[in-house]
């Protein structure tokens, strides 16, 4: 990925990884963009509660998040089966933040 690609933050992709509420995920969403923003917040020295619109809650999600991300991209990697009725379902499929954590991809 270059330098200049962002992987861009999406509610539902971020209460995938973070097991957060709607809610929490649109303010992280809003407060940091892309997935790189996060990750520069989280491994600066400037505390996530003086990002705008991070409050204690938001930031214990995001450390816990943090902390376990790389386990949990390998998690988030595939795609979710939901279904909506006896007779429909709906698969979605995810965007990988591997290269913006780092992380590097291995097919299984």
């Amino acid at each position: 990925m270059s330098a200049e690609q962002n992987t861009l933050l999406g509610v539902d992709a971020i209460q995938q990884r973070m097991t957060c509420s709607a809610l929490v995920a649109r303010q992280i969403k809003d407060a940091f963009v892309t997935v790189e923003q996060l990750l520069d917040a989280v491994e600066s020295e400037k505390p996530l509660t003086e990002v705008d619109g991070v409050g204690p809650k938001t930031k214990k999600v995001i450390e816990e998040w943090y902390e376990t991300s790389e386990e949990r991209e390998q998690d988030a990697r595939a795609a979710t089966f939901t279904r909506t009725s006896s007779t429909s379902a709906t698969i979605t499929f995810h965007n990988s933040w591997a290269d913006a954590l780092g992380i590097e991809e291995v097919d299984a």
